[in-house]
């Protein structure tokens, strides 16, 4: 960096320090909130200072948990019966295992002719 660019990149610092260097409100209002969850001796990992995901119920996550694995079975078993590349035996052998494991899915997929 040449001498004039770092002139004025100091200059542009110490003109703005006091907004460059502020403490964000948010993090302002987090602290004062643990702080005072730790003054009143309760315990500060029981209320979350950050959300980074929604919050299911245990109903949604089931029902989610469900959903996903019967549509990732249903896409195995497609891929299985629409390999080419596999031996006969394997794939018969593959399938009967998959039966086995996962019974109604594999009638639904013979049901609805691959």
């Amino acid at each position: 960096m040449s001498k004039t660019k770092t002139d004025q990149l100091v200059l542009f610092l110490m003109e703005n320090h006091t907004e460059l260097f502020k403490t964000p409100v948010s993090l302002i209002e987090t602290v004062t909130k643990q702080l005072q969850t730790l003054q009143q001796g309760r315990d500060p990992d029981t209320t979350a200072a950050f959300t980074f995901c929604q919050q299911l119920t245990v109903e949604q996550y089931e029902e989610q948990r469900e959903l996903a694995t019967m549509k990732q079975l249903q896409q195995l078993i497609q891929d299985l019966t629409q390999n080419t590349t596999l031996p006969v035996k394997e794939k018969k052998r593959l399938m009967k295992e998959f039966e086995k494991h996962h019974p109604v899915i594999f009638l639904k997929h013979l049901s609805s002719g691959f």
